[in-house]
C-alpha cells in the first residue's frame, strides 16, 4: 500500500532532482522556476508527513515531547536557513539534494504506526471510571 512513508519517500526523491536540475540548470530561466516550485511543493508534502508521522510513531505518553522537539528543530532550520543564501546556488542546491537524498532512504528506518507495536498508555479519565 501506499502509505505516509512511502508518499514522504517519493516526495524527498522528487525534491532531490528537482534541486539537483536546478543546480545545472542556467539561472534565470523558466526551467529553475519551475524545478524550485515542484520542489517546494514536494518538500513542503514531506513536512507535513513528518509531523503526522511523529505524532503516530511515538506511544501516546510521549507524542507532546516529540512533536516539541521537531518543532524546535524546525524552528531552528528557520533561523540559519537565510545563511544558506550565501552559498552560490549550484553549491546549495547540489548540497540540499544531496541531503534530500539521503532523507528519502533514512525515511524507511522509521516505522509506521501499523507495524509497531506501541503501547497505548490508558485515558486517565478510563481508568478513574472503571
Amino acid at each position: 500500500s501506499f502509505g505516509l512513508r512511502a508518499l514522504q519517500s517519493t516526495c524527498f526523491g522528487v525534491a532531490a532532482c528537482c534541486l539537483l536540475l536546478c543546480s545545472i540548470v542556467a539561472a534565470g530561466g523558466w526551467q529553475v522556476l519551475a524545478c524550485a516550485l515542484v520542489g517546494r511543493l514536494c518538500l513542503d508534502i514531506c513536512f507535513t508527513t513528518i509531523f503526522v508521522s511523529v505524532v503516530n510513531s511515538f506511544p501516546t505518553a510521549c507524542r507532546s515531547g516529540s512533536l516539541m522537539v521537531c518543532m524546535v528543530a524546525a524552528r531552528l532550520g528557520g533561523v540559519f536557513a537565510p545563511y544558506c543564501g550565501t552559498l552560490p546556488a549550484s553549491v546549495s542546491c547540489a548540497l540540499f539534494s544531496m541531503l534530500c537524498l539521503a532523507a528519502a532512504g533514512l525515511t524507511h528506518a522509521v516505522p509506521e504506526k501499523a507495524e509497531s507495536n506501541l503501547q497505548v498508555t490508558p485515558n486517565v479519565k478510563e481508568v478513574a471510571f472503571a
